[in-house]
């Protein structure tokens, strides 16, 4: 931004204004002390009175018309309190509004920007380079570079297109002979070293560190200073998939709902987040932000606990297990669970530990819905570990996780391993639970299916009716429970050749399922192939 504001004056010195003045506004205190650099070069009167204001000095020259047309370009204005703060006088008052000058301001902030300006018309959003712009840049920067086109347009989207990441990188390039093919081959933790390898770039501010991570750095800072609301969302954010981030992993459940969108636009003020207004997913940011913000939060000592924190949110946003009917949620959380299961959770609390392996157990249900079968037995195995650990081999959820690894177990053509799995589960529970309860008619539902997919289908056919038994004791007839237990016991009677009771109670299965879920529903779907195999 501030290279675009030194190319504005450069065209327009020789065209219109007789001054132009260059201010650094990134603070209230830098703001004053160009201000006054400023007028002693014009050797103003009174400059040096102790008693004058010599910003005032400054402005009431600039209003005079006969000192004629100038350019004032203020720069790195991101802080809305150097011109409008609560306790000291309002700068933004003293700027000139004048027909022969012009007011330029660079920043990140557009809330700061709006305290100088007049309305928003008169903010223009610069956004990423395209890539035959960045092309361009790679070859002045890298004239002698001869690497494939293809490796050039990778690290231009790899680095966003933004012009003070790419400058980073091609100075770290420069100064270590290497070229676009062997950075590009850098892996993610060494590529952290080479954005904050601080070279010195001489055309930027000589306060603000030559790296694109210490830049953004210095946004985090101030909105930890000034916004804290805000630096917590960024930070818990960034350790999410940076990409469509739905605001209930963001948002806790008594948070007060402006407060929110108060921190949320105080990051897209900042160009931190980018936020998709009226939709569910409702934010995004940059890769490298993200990368930035991870950092930011290890250098702080803070990862680990905004890691927890994210482990919480979606442990309570994801469904016990996957259903049809939770397909879009899944869905949506799906990448910021692959996001979670990236971290070192061995150095969490055992509280977090608990919930990362009902997440695995939760998603793994979702993988193999998905036909993802060696993935779910990874995630259903972890999962088991971390459960074992801190609930014991007996409780309910580490059961059900056994459960349904024997589930994928079968998909996985291990059908004999599968059931020794569930015969040990059931026991088990009906020693805790008795033979009655409604977890036993889950645990003969699965024997039963996998001893169908070994064609022992009359011993199947027992654990199938016995399922059945329970549940159509203890739940209504038309529930989603008892009309799965009767198609699946249909499916196997029609295995044996008992065609007639087979379609009877296929028959049943389908006119309930498309009572309640309708007829394209997959469990209806089923019930109606199944019927049409028995005509």
């Amino acid at each position: 931004k501030s290279q675009l504001a030194i190319q504005y004056a450069a065209q327009i010195f020789h065209q219109q204004p007789k001054w132009i003045f260059w201010l650094r506004a990134s603070s209230r205190d830098w703001f004053i002390q160009s201000c006054t650099n400023t007028a002693r070069r014009l050797r103003i009167p009174g400059v040096d009175d102790p008693s004058l204001n010599v910003n005032q000095l400054f402005m009431d020259w600039l209003h005079d018309k006969k000192n004629g047309s100038w350019l004032l370009i203020l720069d790195n204005c991101d802080d809305a309190e150097v011109f409008s703060h609560a306790t000291q006088p309002n700068l933004s008052i003293t700027l000139p509004q004048a027909p022969h000058g012009k007011v330029l301001l660079t920043s990140r902030n557009q809330a700061a920007a709006l305290s100088v300006t007049v309305g928003i018309a008169c903010i223009i959003d610069v956004g990423a380079m395209h890539v035959d712009e960045a092309l361009e840049m790679f070859h002045r920067k890298l004239p002698n570079d001869r690497s494939p086109e293809t490796d050039r347009i990778s690290l231009a989207i790899e680095l966003g297109c933004l012009p003070l990441a790419m400058v980073q990188a091609t100075a770290y390039m420069s100064n270590n002979r290497m070229n676009i093919s062997k950075y590009l081959a850098r892996n993610e933790n060494h590529q952290k070293k080479l954005l904050l390898s601080g070279l010195n770039d001489r055309n930027r501010d000589p306060d603000l560190k030559n790296s694109i991570i210490l830049t953004w750095q210095l946004s985090f800072d101030q909105i930890q200073a000034q916004y804290p609301k805000a630096a917590e969302l960024l930070s818990l954010m960034s350790v999410f998939d940076r990409q469509s981030i739905p605001r209930e992993l963001l948002i806790e459940k008594e948070e007060d709902e402006l407060d929110f969108e108060e921190a949320l636009a105080t990051l897209a003020n900042f160009s931190l987040v980018n936020t998709e207004i009226g939709q569910e997913n409702i934010a995004s940011m940059h890769r490298l932000v993200q990368l930035t913000a991870h950092l930011w939060l290890q250098q702080h000592a803070k990862l680990a606990t905004f890691q927890s924190m994210a482990i919480t949110r979606l442990c309570e946003a994801l469904p016990e297990s996957y259903l049809w009917e939770d397909d879009t949620e899944y869905s949506l959380l799906y990448p910021h669970a692959l996001a979670i299961f990236r971290y070192d959770v061995h150095n969490l609390s055992s509280t977090s530990q608990l919930q990362y392996s009902l997440i695995l157990c939760k998603v793994g249900t979702y993988d193999r819905a998905m036909a993802r079968y060696d993935v779910a037995h990874e995630r259903l195995e972890l999962a088991l570990f971390f459960l074992k650990l801190h609930c014991g081999p007996e409780d309910f959820r580490t059961l059900f996780a056994i459960d349904q690894l024997a589930l994928v177990l079968t998909n996985q053509g291990k059908p004999f391993e599968a059931e020794r799995m569930c015969v040990d589960v059931l026991e088990t529970r009906e020693r805790i639970y008795g033979p009655h309860d409604l977890v036993i008619a889950d645990s003969c539902d699965h024997i039963g299916s996998i001893l169908a997919s070994r064609k022992s289908y009359s011993k199947a056919e027992k654990y199938l009716r016995r399922a059945l038994y329970i549940r159509e004791k203890q739940l209504n007839a038309g529930s989603q429970a008892v009309l799965g237990s009767v198609n699946n016991l249909a499916s196997v009677l029609a295995q044996k050749n008992e065609n007639e009771e087979a379609a009877k109670l296929h028959h049943q299965a389908l006119d309930g399922l498309t009572k309640l879920f309708g007829p394209n529903h997959p469990d209806s779907l089923s019930a109606m192939n199944n019927y049409a195999s028995d005509l």
